[in-house]
């Protein structure tokens, strides 16, 4: 019997909860107050689900797919119409937050390397870093995206919003095929070194946003993560295997790329002109 019991998972159960509960509690509180507030209560236990009502009528009508998780969908077809254009704010937000994430590995690997005696002559300013960071970013994110499409043959869906019912997270792509939706997360990072640090921190925010999803995501979902390295490690199949063997506790299926800037250059250079 409790295996059949299902977990209050999703905006339209908390609010019918909290509906009931307040309406059960105002029955039991009504008598123990005094006569001069009965009146202002009443007033309320009759106004306070008629505005909940609203509320949710207004949700309805302007974000429907908020109110379920998408494991409350019958099919795949509702599933995905969970999935929406991110807005430029959203993504902004996103950018935003991997360009300080890639600023500060810099700023660590820099102090290092002064610590040890090499660092550059002429510091960069941390404006100057971050615009740097922004440019590097934006085309390891296109390049990986790119080779990713023609590896699986089928269209990537840029900066996609996907919604969990408790907000919802912004994939750098988004690959929707019948029984299973995609996502795509690029990780551009300069030293080898850092590249574990930063998968984990993103295999984390991608595996909470899953599990808000509900139980029935997991089955439906996969995920590529792609790490883009500025300078090439001694060994990348070393990394990868690491990097996998990282991702093997994810509640869905995790690829892991690894991939060095140069080498996508060349890849997609050459892959151009076959197709000449």
């Amino acid at each position: 019997m409790l295996e059949n019991t299902r977990r209050i998972n999703t905006p339209l159960t908390i609010m019918g909860m909290f509906a009931v509960l307040t309406e059960v509690s105002s029955s039991v509180v009504l008598p123990a107050l005094p006569p001069e507030l009965q009146s202002v209560f009443v007033w309320f236990v009759m106004g306070f689900p008629s505005a909940l009502l609203l509320l949710f009528f207004l949700v309805l009508l302007i974000r429907p797919q908020a109110i379920y998780a998408p494991a409350d969908f019958r099919d795949d077809e509702h599933f995905l119409r969970a999935i929406f254009p991110a807005s430029p704010l959203e993504r902004e937000v996103k950018v935003r937050a991997r360009i300080e994430e890639l600023a500060d590995t810099v700023e660590r690997s820099c102090a290092v390397a002064s610590a040890a005696g090499s660092a550059p002559k002429e510091p960069v300013g941390e404006e100057a870093l971050r615009e740097e960071a922004r440019s590097r970013y934006s085309l390891a994110e296109e390049r990986s995206l790119n080779r990713i499409a023609l590896e699986l043959g089928l269209p990537v869906m840029r900066n996609m919003r996907f919604d969990t019912g408790e907000g919802g997270h912004v994939f750098d792509g988004l690959v929707r095929q019948p029984e299973r939706v995609t996502g795509i997360e690029v990780l551009y990072v300069q030293e080898p070194v850092m590249a574990e640090e930063a998968f984990e921190r993103a295999l984390g925010a991608v595996s909470g946003d899953v599990a808000r999803m509900g139980e029935g995501a997991s089955g439906r979902f996969s995920l590529v993560l792609a790490v883009v390295l500025e300078r090439e490690p001694g060994d990348r199949d070393a990394l990868a295997g690491r990097l996998r063997a990282m991702a093997a506790g994810a509640s869905f299926p995790v690829e892991v790329k690894v991939f060095g800037m140069d080498a996508l250059e060349e890849e997609l250079a050459a892959a151009a002109l076959r197709m000449r």
